[in-house]
């Protein structure tokens, strides 16, 4: 186990919605850690079955379960989860991911050696055992990377001191990129670290359902979704946001009915330019991941 502070106390706040498979696998892999949890949040977002019963089996684990009596997304899930932790961080996981066994003792060790981090960052593997292809290398999060889009990880990669996440909660009425923004956010608060090291399982099967949702919206729709951009507009500066904007229009173009549409949307709310430059940089991206496989 990597040194750490035995007195340091986490919290996993596991939020879960209709998944029992995925949430006994995420609870499993939390009670293997090396260093081991002080309480366990499992926040149910109304599931069709007793969370208390599929769990029955942990009962020696310091499980809290939180069921809400219906349905208001994985925002407010993670949200009420950190209303209900009492311990001195909050590491957040999915329940369709997993933690490897050295999570929280890589947490730990990460904040007893740099006690002003406000919260972390870690690297993922695929759930099939394959390794992500690119990975920013472990330093402070970079708020220009951030600005050009989210590379570092999803929520299950956050661990994030309670006292921090009580002001800085996830924003409910962001509909999609809620993580990203958290990050943004976070990333102008204080000291902010990612570490390269894959840490934590994570599903792409959830992953490509929401792709293949995003794929079909409406314009009117995929508008609701600038929601995270439009909040953090100021921080991203002009360029930064329609490039944003114009990645969220342009990205699922190919495989989208009437391009012509949407291509008129882009240049009415970005301009030529953006649009042009964006669609170029798409197209050289697609033609790379042609030739790397």
């Amino acid at each position: 186990m990597a040194e750490c502070n035995p007195d340091m106390t986490f919290s996993v706040v596991i939020t879960s919605y209709n998944r029992p498979e995925y949430l006994v696998n995420a609870v499993r892999s939390v009670a293997e850690q090396e260093f081991p949890a002080t309480e366990i949040v499992v926040v149910d977002d109304c599931s069709d079955f007793s969370v208390s019963e599929l769990l029955e089996d942990f009962s020696q684990l310091p499980l809290k379960i939180v069921t809400k009596p219906f349905r208001r997304g994985a925002s407010h899930s993670r949200n009420l989860g950190i209303d209900h932790s009492s311990c001195d961080y909050i590491a957040f996981l999915d329940d369709d991911d997993a933690f490897m066994p050295q999570r929280l003792s890589c947490a730990a060790a990460l904040f007893a050696r740099l006690p002003d981090c406000v919260a972390s960052l870690c690297s993922y593997q695929f759930m099939d055992g394959r390794e992500r292809k690119e990975s920013p290398s472990s330093e402070w999060v970079d708020q220009e990377k951030l600005k050009k889009g989210n590379a570092y990880c999803g929520t299950s990669g956050l661990v994030i001191k309670t006292s921090v996440a009580r002001l800085e909660k996830f924003d409910e009425e962001v509909p999609s990129g809620e993580d990203w923004e958290l990050f943004a956010r976070l990333s102008q608060r204080g000291h902010f670290y990612y570490s390269n090291q894959p840490l934590f399982l994570y599903r792409v099967g959830n992953h490509a359902s929401k792709t293949n949702q995003k794929k079909s919206l409406s314009i009117s729709q995929l508008e609701q979704r600038f929601a995270a951009a439009n909040k953090q507009r100021t921080w991203l500066g002009e360029v930064n946001y329609l490039t944003k904007i114009a990645t969220q229009i342009l990205g699922d173009l190919g495989s989208k009915q009437q391009i012509w549409q949407w291509l008129s949307f882009s240049l009415r709310k970005t301009g030529c330019l953006i649009t042009a430059k964006v669609l170029l940089t798409l197209t050289v991206n697609k033609f790379a991941r042609v030739l790397r496989y």
